[in-house]
């Protein structure tokens, strides 16, 4: 999974596959600044932009493939305020 943590406000996620791509990219959220286990909050198929708002000061995102989730392709996910 990516590095990509944020914190307060609204994040947009931009998520571009290749057109062989086939997988799933996962959005997860941890609590307590990254420390508590990762839980997965989306999944995406298909190209994707939107925005999402995180409520909370200690709350992280991070966007990426899990290990075994890319059959092939490739994919650029980006992360933003």
């Amino acid at each position: 999974m990516g590095p990509y943590v944020f914190k307060q406000g609204y994040f947009l996620v931009s998520v571009e596959f290749s057109d062989d791509f086939v997988g799933t990219v996962t959005l997860q959220r941890s609590f307590n600044n990254g420390k508590k286990p990762w839980i997965d909050v989306d999944n995406f198929i298909v190209p994707t932009e939107t925005y999402a708002v995180n409520g909370g000061n200690d709350i992280y995102y991070r966007l990426g493939i899990k290990p075994g989730k890319l059959d092939s392709g490739s994919v650029t996910v980006r992360m933003g305020v």
